[in-house]
């Protein structure tokens, strides 16, 4: 049963946050400030997604930087695949670094526009934060599956491990009265023998009152 709702929450957090990175790929994500928003100007999600790694290579100096964000793609795959397989360390591990490279490129301030290397601000819109939150979904998501999930479950079967322990307590067989009743003639002293008596006594009623077959 939990291994099942552990599968269930998996679907559900992986399902949720690949339908916010198709959402994205349908969006815009980022606007010139200084330009009208027309399709000469608009650049598609998808676009992004298949050549923002030449980001890398035709930006100078620091605008570099911003465009490590398009591999947040690569390590978003390796997140999923760490999730559904319980590699609770890579998973934190890949999530975390797929999340915070998504980022960086919220403060990119602006990107080349033209082959001759003109430049533009730019302004980030909904293709982008829903980018950035199909990664932020699959973050809590995965961590609450696989710790939260994984320490109420523990203590279910803590729970059901004491429970068991104390009903077996009610459900002692013959050879166990025997094994008692025996301890107690050997260790009472002669001068409690009345306290030994007392304590078989309790032992014969509480075997009447058991049930004659243990539990499953």
């Amino acid at each position: 049963m939990e291994k099942y709702r552990k599968f269930i929450g998996k679907k559900v957090v992986i399902v949720l946050s690949l339908l916010c990175y198709l959402m994205a790929c349908i969006f815009t994500p980022f606007y010139y400030s200084n330009m009208p928003p027309t399709e000469d100007y608009l650049f598609g999600s998808l676009f992004c997604l298949l050549l923002g790694w030449a980001g890398t290579l035709f930006h100078e100096g620091f605008l570099k930087v911003y465009f490590l964000a398009w591999y947040s793609n690569i390590t978003y795959v390796f997140a999923i695949r760490s999730l559904i397989k319980d590699k609770y360390k890579c998973f934190l591990t890949l999530s975390s670094i797929t999340f915070g490279l998504s980022l960086l490129f919220a403060f990119c301030p602006e990107v080349i526009i033209d082959e001759a290397g003109h430049t533009q601000m730019i302004t980030m819109a909904a293709g982008y934060y829903l980018w950035v939150g199909s990664f932020f979904v699959l973050l809590i998501g995965g961590l609450y599956v696989l710790f939260v999930q994984n320490r109420k479950g523990d203590k279910r079967l803590m729970n059901d491990g004491r429970m068991k322990s104390k009903q077996q307590i009610f459900f002692l067989t013959k050879s166990d009265i025997v094994k008692m009743m025996s301890m107690v003639e050997i260790r009472i002293p002669i001068e409690y023998t009345l306290l030994g008596r007392v304590f078989k006594i309790l032992i014969i009623l509480m075997s009447n009152l058991s049930p004659k077959y243990p539990p499953n």
